[in-house]
Parts: structure tokens; sequence; C-alpha cells
């Protein structure tokens, strides 16, 4: 059971009609590089041709809840917002998770190469 759409405290989104062809590292590194620091992939089971995937993402600040939810959820809807075609295919999905995969105070913080790689982009 989740607490609905627009919960702050989410920071996960559900990855929706993704092929085969489209390895879960790739969608991991889609997200990575544009919105935050991927922290949890968990399949879904769809029952077809297609997969779902949830996404979970780590705050920047580590253990300083205010900084971590913050930038939780500017990941999240930086993903959900975005005009980018995740993996060069349109078909493919993103919403907003009805709840986290894992409580986000037990995630490890990004490592500090994420950051100068993410600055270094957003030149």
């Amino acid at each position: 059971g989740g607490r609905g759409r627009g919960d702050p405290s989410v920071f996960t989104v559900r990855c929706s009609g993704i092929p085969g062809n489209v390895k879960d590292v790739d969608i991991e590194t889609h997200f990575g590089r544009y919105f935050g620091h991927v922290a949890m992939l968990a399949p879904v089971d769809d029952g077809g041709e297609y997969r779902s995937l949830l996404l979970q993402f780590s705050g920047e600040q580590g253990q300083d809840r205010t900084g971590l939810d913050k930038n939780g959820r500017d990941s999240v809807m930086g993903c959900v917002r975005s005009p980018l075609p995740i993996c060069n295919n349109r078909f493919i999905r993103v919403e907003e998770a009805d709840a986290n995969l894992v409580d986000p105070g037990t995630l490890p913080p990004p490592p500090p190469q994420y950051f100068a790689q993410r600055d270094a982009q957003h030149q």
C-alpha cells in the first residue's frame, strides 16, 4: 500500500514499457546521468513482453534528512517531467511510485565522483 502520488517522502519512480533490448544498466545510466544517483532497481512482473522497474534515488546529503528529502524529490520530479526519451525509446514511460523500495535513510550517499560528473554536465 502506498500513500498516493505527490508524497514528499517518496523518492521512487516506476519505469514501464521497457523492451527486452534495453538492459537494466542502460535504464540506470539514463536516470543517473540526468536526475541524481539511482540507488536501487527492482523488477516488476508485468506478465508480458515488456517489463517494468522501480528505481529509487538516494539523496545527496546522506543522513541529513532535510537535504535528503529535497534532493530525492527533485530527482523524482525531474524524471517524471523530463521530455527526454529514455534510452532513445519514447514508448518507455515514467511515473511516480506509490512507495519507496527501502527507507531512504538507510541508503548510502552517492560516491563523490558522481557529483563531479554531474556538475561538469550541467555547466
